[in-house]
């Protein structure tokens, strides 16, 4: 016997072992990671010659991050086989199930899944037990009910964001098929479980095929078996297809009652007569009937719970698996009830291998105003994945605490954050922003915990969409409070529709609301930029533009003269809840108010780099630039939008010019950037106008898509733009810089030497910006922190974080002052202090002047009713008050009372304004601001001659007396101007004085060698504070300068002395220099106080001299011995021109008896 072989009857249709080129297969995109490949190459790869497609970097041997890239066969005829079957070799590293091969058969323009991999046993080919020893996997799939002579097939392969491995290999590729027949059906495939659990039903389902070119119009059996491996039939079961067309499919179902522990075969099979080929007609699956080994058992630490009506309590559960198997777990809730109670868990599924345990927390979010003592119950379920069967539950209840204010609570807080309170497992404790916001409004309320105001909690919940908050409170709820306060939380997971919806509703009813919470506003529309008439932002928030993720500044102060917020002043460093800050700047309608500010309003500006070498200029020192020189060495920041104006229009312009250099995030996608822009209507509308050779980016994501600059310019570049469309009109002109909300670490933007030129060549405006601001405007960048509206109803939109605020103080007076303004709107008899303001400077022993305004915030007329003011010092001691009328007030009304105090000695002091009616709202009642009394400076300065002579090269000394005249200690700086300013120095240039101290000062010049004959000046200022005293100087500067000097003779030199006796003495002095000069007298040394002179500051003229007289007055305690009175002669020309001499007293020391 030789060559014996038996064969299938199979027909090759199409195959492709890539050694004869790439087959014409295609790639479906550009930059596509399909590659004709040899072995021989790095990361090669071959099952058959030396060729195959690879899907990969072959830089990296990785494939790439977020792929959809497809490899397509030519066309291929499927042929009319019965059944037809298509197969390859691959090699395979792919992170499934996140990444994926699909293979996919195209009819008639259709994409059609065949088959996808990795499956369930490895990431890697070589981890499947049917590969060969090098990883090579043979895969087949039946595509039998597909017929044409174009079909295509290609394999796409998908990737997300995350992990890469090595990617595809694909090799010898087939198409073949068995010849057609008449009558041919067979079942096409089995699905039934791996294993059972003994006793328990099994249920399969089998695909009944027609592969055959003749319709079964006959009825034709289906007979199921399942046999136990001893061979014992334990299920048979037949049941009857009435008919069945070519190419047709019959799905049937199967249930068999299940067996004892053992391994059973699950056989299907058709049982049509006369069937051409049998080979199809059964199926068969092995199923192992035993106990599954999975086993769970559920705790939880304390079944029943008292929680807060409208709020949340968390039930703390522990789930373990005690059986055999590691497994996935789902946890499931249950409520029966149809009201307004919920119950969510933290945790859906889980994954417990043997033996572990898993802690989990459910929480139970009670209705608003919930009666206390109303129990309920609820069960929680945790089931496996493997074995539904397999599960355990318990039972809680919680039972609802309400405490109410007699009268019924004024305020609703609807807890809107994606918290754990909500019942969203957030990573972040945002739980804490509630609970801030509830500590502080029982400070408001100063009740008890509860009492003035009312909690509705927003349940998450997962079933709505991708998880959202819903159900969202009724109109019908949120109208019985004077004010609700919504605390937003993360915008990327709710529903904006229902969203807007409830807050529109509630509005248009007249509410009053504050919402409060990061980055909502941009979350409305997914984007910064103008808001316009038929958006939810403008027409109900009240806001035109919005600046996204620009942060909260710190401190967060409130806008001058402001009705709610105009004195505040709140730290806003605290990130202990959350990291991030996505804080929206918003610009207000005009009918609203903005209410805090956001730091800088415009971040264009002049530099200089001489002052700044850090800064770029053209030509010669001078720039516009935007940005900021305090972050690093100077950056722009995230979040900005910013443009800089001409401040004048310009006519019948025909070209613009400039230089720029532009450093921004990203050469390769623009992020951020600028570009210019023109407008003819003064400013309404803006036109982008394009630069020769056009902008490098069509989009920038910072400036709303609008095209511009970005990335790196390399230095210096000109810019120029045909204005001849524009020649006929009006224009002004704006350069728009805008930053999106990630990365912020480059330089900006600089532009210099601007010209505009007319038709004819002529410059009708230029700019080398170093004549400072005047041609460019800045004043339209104005944007808030925060915003309110009074008209059909009152809001106030504060997009930023409340917990950001340092601390409760803060927070207290932040909610305060809100609420207080929201509930004015609901009360009928209420007065109080609107405004505070300080008219009149602060200083000591003055009278500092303040206005107060009082209004009548409730519905109802006010007849007079009184006002005090008073002032406390820094120990709460009262200085001073006053009591005065206010009134009568109509609703709305306001009158303003003028105060006047008389202050004394500096120091810190509160002014407080107090109305002393009783009404319904106390918490407007009162207003006080801080001051500072400040002392008045006094600095002064003087010297015995402001006027020397010198020549060049010599040195001239000036003697100050600098002295503080003011009631205590103060600081002074001491500077010098002038032609001679430069010539030398003051000893010190700042100094602290006691009061009526002096100190004296030497300023000691040196003039120039080369100093011309003449006057010149030197000014020396004294400042303390804000008082500056000038002493003016002259040095003349002469080839024979005045030479002043002074000799002294004394009379006696030796005198005896008894103690306590006093001597006379004279004193001649001598003008032995050049000019008429005055003479000042002292005495140095340890018995100076012992010497008074009868004159001083004496004159004498040139050559001539003058005698005066003295006195030394001896103590009646000195010692026997020898005293040197020293006496010494000073000239006021020049403090250098000294003599002394001295007086030997011999002393005897007094005797007394």
């Amino acid at each position: 016997i030789d060559d014996f072989e038996v064969n299938n009857g199979a027909t090759t249709t199409y195959e492709d072992d890539f050694e004869d080129g790439d087959g014409d297969w295609e790639a479906d995109v550009v930059l596509s990671e399909w590659n004709y490949y040899s072995k021989d190459e790095e990361y090669g790869k071959a099952y058959s010659g030396d060729y195959a497609w690879y899907l990969g970097n072959t830089g990296t041997g990785t494939y790439s991050a977020s792929l959809n890239d497809s490899l397509e066969t030519p066309s291929i005829d499927l042929g009319d086989g019965s059944e037809k079957y298509v197969a390859a070799m691959v090699w395979f590293g792919i992170d499934g199930p996140n990444d994926a091969a699909i293979l996919e058969i195209n009819i008639s323009g259709e994409w059609k899944t065949v088959m996808t991999f990795p499956e369930d046993d490895g990431d890697y080919s070589q981890d499947y037990d049917d590969a060969d020893e090098n990883g090579w996997l043979y895969i087949e799939a039946d595509v039998s009910e597909y017929e044409g002579d174009d079909a295509s097939f290609r394999f796409r392969f998908e990737s997300d964001t995350f992990t890469q491995y090595d990617g595809l290999y694909v090799d010898d590729f087939t198409l073949y098929s068995l010849p057609a027949i008449p009558d041919d059906v067979g079942t096409k495939s089995l699905d039934a479980p791996d294993t059972a659990k003994p006793g328990r039903e099994v249920t399969f389902y089998s695909d009944i095929y027609n592969f055959g070119t003749e319709d079964q119009d006959d009825e034709f059996d289906v007979r199921a078996n399942v046999t136990r491996d001893d061979g014992t039939v334990v299920y048979s079961e037949t049941q009857t297809i009435e008919s069945l067309d070519s190419k047709d499919n019959v799905t049937l179902d199967w249930t068999w009652e299940g067996g004892a522990e053992g391994t059973y075969t699950i056989r299907v099979e058709t049982l049509l007569e006369g069937d051409g080929r049998a080979g199809n007609n059964p199926k068969e699956k092995t199923i192992d009937v035993a106990e599954s080994g999975y086993q769970v058992a559920l705790a939880v630490q304390e079944q029943a719970k008292d929680v807060l009506s409208g709020e949340s309590v968390f039930f703390n559960f522990t789930a373990t698996n005690t059986g055999e198997k590691d497994g996935y777990y789902d946890v499931t809730v249950d409520y029966g009830e149809v009201d307004e109670w919920r119950i969510i868990s933290h945790l859906t599924t889980m994954y417990l291998a043997s033996g572990s345990s898993q802690n989990f927390t459910v929480v139970v979010i009670a209705p608003t105003m919930a009666p206390t003592g109303d129990e309920h119950g609820f069960t929680v379920t945790v089931t496996s994945q493997d074995d539904p069967e397999t599960e355990d539950s318990q039972d809680i209840t919680a039972a609802p605490l309400y405490y109410g204010q007699n009268g019924g609570d004024k305020v609703l807080l609807i807890d809107a954050n994606f918290g754990k309170n909500n019942g969203y497992n957030n990573y972040q404790d945002i739980d804490k922003i509630d609970s801030r916001m509830k500590h502080t409004l029982q400070q408001y309320f100063n009740d008890g915990e509860s009492m003035g105001y009312d909690v509705h909690t927003i349940p998450y919940d997962m079933d709505v969409g991708y998880g959202e908050l819903h159900p969202y409170p009724t109109i019908n709820l949120m109208a019985e409070y004077d004010a609700v306060i919504w605390i937003q939380g993360d915008h990327h997971q709710r529903n904006l529709t229902n969203w807007k919806n409830c807050v529109s509703d509630y509005l248009d009813a007249g509410g009053n609301m504050w919402i409060m919470g990061q980055n909502f506003m941009t979350a409305l529309n997914s984007s910064t930029g103008v808001r316009e008439a038929g958006s939810f932002e403008y027409d109900y928030l009240k806001v035109e533009y919005v600046s996204h993720s620009s942060g909260t500044p710190d401190p967060l102060v409130g806008v001058g003269d402001d009705e709610i917020f105009g004195d505040a002043e709140y730290g806003t460093g605290d990130r202990s809840i959350l990291s991030y800050d996505y804080a929206d700047w918003i610009r207000p309608r005009d009918e609203a108010v903005g209410a805090f500010y956001t730091g800088k309003s415009n971040w264009w500006h002049i530099v200089d780099t001489d002052e700044d070498e850090n800064r770029e200029a053209y030509s010669p020192t001078h720039s516009m630039w935007i940005g900021d020189e305090s972050k690093n060495n100077g950056e722009y920041r995230n979040g900005w939008d910013y443009s800089i104006y001409t401040s004048e229009s310009y006519q019948g312009v025909q070209e613009l010019s400039f230089m720029h250099y532009y450093d921004t995030e990203s050469s390769t996608y623009a992020y951020d950037g600028g570009n210019v822009q023109i407008s003819i209507d003064d400013g309404e509308t803006w036109e982008v106008i394009y630069p020769d050779g056009g902008y490098p980016a069509d989009s920038v994501v910072g400036l709303d898509s609008e095209p511009g600059y970005h990335g790196n310019s390399d230095g210096w570049v000109d810019a120029t733009f045909d204005l001849s469309n524009f020649s006929g009109e009006d224009v002004i002109f704006r350069f728009r810089f805008g930053s999106d909300s990630v990365i912020d670490t480059y330089e900006g933007w600089y532009f210099d030497d601007v010209q505009l030129k007319n038709a004819v060549g002529n410059t009708v405006f230029s700019d080398d910006m170093e004549s400072g601001m005047g041609n460019w405007d800045n004043a339209p960048q104005t944007f808030n922190l925060s915003l309110y509206y009074e008209g059909d109803y009152r809001i106030i939109v504060s997009p930023f974080t409340f917990a950001f605020l340092n601390n409760s103080d803060d927070r207290e007076d932040l909610v305060g002052r809100g609420l207080d303004w929201l509930r004015a709107a609901s009360a009928a008899d209420d007065v109080g202090v609107k405004l505070i303001e300080i008219e009149s400077a602060t200083e000591e022993n003055s009278t500092i002047a303040f206005s107060s305004i009082i209004k009548n915030f409730g519905s109802e007329d006010q007849a007079a009713f009184n006002v005090e003011a008073r002032v406390i010092d820094a120990n709460g001691d009262e200085l001073w008050s006053e009591t005065r009328t206010a009134g009568p007030l109509a609703s709305g009304e306001e009158e303003t009372l003028d105060w006047e105090w008389e202050s004394g000695n500096p120091g810190e002091f509160t002014v407080i304004v107090e109305t002393l009616k009783d009404d319904e709202n106390n918490r407007n009642d009162q207003k006080e601001v801080d001051i500072e009394v400040v002392m008045v400076h006094v600095p002064e300065i003087s010297t015995f001659n402001d006027n020397k002579e010198g020549s060049a090269g010599d040195k001239v000394t000036f003697d100050i007396v600098i002295r503080n005249g003011a009631t205590g200690t103060d600081e002074f700086e001491i500077d010098t101007t002038g032609s001679a300013s430069t010539w030398g120095g003051m000893i010190a240039n700042q100094m602290e004085l006691d009061s009526d101290e002096s100190r004296d000062v030497e300023l000691q010049l040196t003039i120039p060698d080369d100093t011309e004959d003449g006057n010149y000046n030197l000014d020396i200022h004294v400042t303390a504070g804000d008082v500056t005293e000038i002493l003016e100087l002259i040095i003349t500067v002469t080839d024979n300068p005045v030479n002043y000097d002074v000799e002294i003779e004394l009379d006696p030199t030796t005198v005896d002395s008894i103690a306590g006796e006093d001597l006379e003495f004279t004193v001649t002095i001598h003008n032995t220099g050049d000019d008429d000069d005055i003479f000042d007298l002292e005495s140095r040394g340890a018995e100076s106080s012992w010497v008074t002179f009868h004159d001083n500051g004496i004159s004498v003229g040139a050559g001539g001299q003058v005698t005066t007289s003295g006195t030394i007055s001896i103590p009646s305690d000195a010692d026997d011995g020898n005293a040197y009175v020293e006496i010494w002669a000073t000239s006021r020309g020049d403090q250098d021109a000294q003599d002394d001499k001295v007086i030997k007293v011999v002393v005897e020391e007094l005797e007394t008896g």
